[in-house]
């Protein structure tokens, strides 16, 4: 479930701008805009470089959603659909 940058900065405490740069060193291309979403991944990665100030239990949500994410990624890739309509196949 994506979530907002101005969310990510309040809840870590770190400017827009510093997660905008860190998310572009670490390979993601991100606008530099507060309304702008980022996946679970970018989200957990986050986490794990400037949530050390945030109790376990919000560290731990971060990488539960980012293992979720991952997991539903791989299972629409597995899917049965027919990719030039979007159907599933029977």
């Amino acid at each position: 479930m994506p979530i907002k940058l101005i969310q990510v900065q309040r809840k870590l405490n770190v400017g827009i701008n510093t997660v905008v740069e860190f998310l572009h060193r670490n390979g993601f291309s991100v606008e530099d805009n507060p309304n702008t979403r980022i996946s679970d991944e970018q989200y957990a990665l986050l986490v794990k470089e400037f949530g050390k100030d945030l109790p376990e239990k919000d560290r731990n949500f971060a990488a539960d959603r980012a293992e979720r994410g991952s997991f539903c990624e791989r299972r629409e890739d597995r899917g049965n659909k027919d990719s030039d309509t979007g159907r599933i196949q029977t």
